[in-house]
């Protein structure tokens, strides 16, 4: 679907309906109890997977909206998946727009096989859930809430003048963090924040990109550029900050504000999508008015210079555990291989 991308004007990717390897179910034992389906995009053929896929019980966890749309992964304000993906205003081309309708109607063909008794959506938001419960191909299915957790033995609080001298940062300053890699969709919001702080001259407090941003306020002596580490230290980037920058436009259930604050960090983030059930406005972060980035950028001003920020055992115990999510995930399996059994006939 490369047209696609490369007429884009949207806010995040688009996956085409097509990929490889085909074929998949005879690699399958025939004993399988149900099949857990995540992220599927590139990784699954809709035709080959739905159209020959036995009586098993699936359960798939919508990361994003695209098993419902013709393409995109984040609609921003269109609705377009309520009724057929025609005319995408996130793209140009004509053929791609085209491509796009044909795709919807093929996973409503591909979806409409399965009998509603052999497949459960998990929908990690609310905002998730109410979109499913309005698709056409999916709102027929049953669907739980199960929202994600996190590891909290791996991210936790590290001592905070331990990670600056690590991160070699500024070690009495407030410091704000954001994830600014260059490549990250628009949906992330980061370029536009960027944008927006370059407009204060020089920053009240010390600000830590993370990624390979080449934006130009990265040339300021109060912006330091982490370009990238392993994931195992991420806890010590959180824990060298005092809050967490997080403008995207829309969002599931992300896992950089759950992160943070298992960190004991507080995240600033847009009221909008799945991230404002994560922040309470109080004891684990705050929210602005959706995609106000002038706002965006006085509260965090705010907060680092003049506010005083929720106390860091509060936010970390606002994080719902790994092990919490999972013991959700096995009772709903329990529930739905005893379904296996039954004429779906």
């Amino acid at each position: 679907m490369r047209h696609v991308l490369d007429g884009g004007c949207g806010i995040d990717m688009f996956s085409d309906v097509e990929a490889r390897p085909k074929g998949i179910w005879s690699r399958i034992p025939p004993d399988t109890d149900l099949i857990q389906l995540n992220w599927t995009s590139h990784l699954i053929d809709w035709a080959d997977f739905f159209r020959s896929s036995p009586e098993v019980p699936i359960v798939w966890r919508f990361a994003d909206l695209n098993p419902m749309t013709g393409g995109c992964h984040y609609p921003d304000f269109c609705n377009g998946f309520l009724n057929g993906c025609r005319g995408c205003p996130q793209i140009h081309d004509e053929k791609a727009k085209q491509r796009i309708a044909s795709n919807f109607r093929l996973k409503g063909e591909c979806i409409a096989r399965i009998p509603s008794e052999l497949m459960t959506i998990v929908a990690q938001s609310e905002w998730m859930d109410s979109l499913v419960a309005q698709s056409p191909i999916f709102k027929r299915f049953p669907r739980v809430i199960i929202p994600n957790g996190v590891n909290k033995s791996l991210f936790r609080r590290v001592d905070r003048g331990f990670c600056r001298e690590f991160l070699n940062v500024h070690k009495s300053a407030p410091i704000a963090l954001v994830f600014g890699s260059d490549g990250a969709p628009k949906r992330k919001g980061a370029h536009a924040l960027l944008d927006q702080l370059e407009k204060l001259g020089k920053l009240p407090f010390h600000l830590l990109i993370v990624g390979d941003s080449k934006h130009s306020i990265g040339r300021r002596p109060e912006v330091t550029i982490v370009e990238s580490l392993p994931s195992s230290y991420l806890s010590l980037l959180y824990s060298a900050v005092d809050l967490v920058l997080f403008p995207s436009l829309q969002d599931n259930c992300p896992n950089t504000v759950l992160e943070s604050q298992a960190c004991g960090v507080p995240v600033l983030a847009f009221d909008n999508s799945g991230t404002k059930e994560l922040v309470d406005g109080v004891t684990n972060g705050y929210l602005v008015a959706d995609r106000d980035f002038q706002g965006f950028v006085r509260k965090a001003c705010s907060l680092l210079t003049t506010q005083t920020l929720p106390p860091m055992d509060l936010v970390r115990r606002s994080v719902r555990d790994f092990q919490d999510m999972l013991s959700d995930y096995m009772t709903l399996y329990r529930k739905v291989a005893s379904m296996k059994d039954l004429d779906v006939s």
